[in-house]
């Protein structure tokens, strides 16, 4: 048992030497400032494709209708 509670300590100790290192905490804190912009630029990002997608998609999918209708018309061996 004392073997596991020294490996513990031991896993302890090397932890927070990793992470009093300088270099390591300039890694975490561009790691989380990357995580939130991302976050923020998909969000955004999103929230702009919604608006410009659903404006006028009834308008859209009629002349898409319209455009299939007329080439079942022009072209019949298209036709399932």
């Amino acid at each position: 048992m004392s073997n596991l509670y020294n490996f513990i300590n031991l896993v302890r100790n090397e932890n927070m030497k990793l992470y009093l290192q300088r270099s390591n905490q300039v890694m975490m804190v561009l790691l989380i400032i990357f995580v939130i912009a991302g976050a923020i630029i998909v969000t955004i990002g999103s929230k702009q494709h919604d608006e410009s997608e659903n404006l006028h998609w009834k308008t859209d999918l009629k002349e898409y209708n319209e455009h299939l209708e007329k080439l079942a018309v022009e072209h019949p061996e298209l036709k399932r």
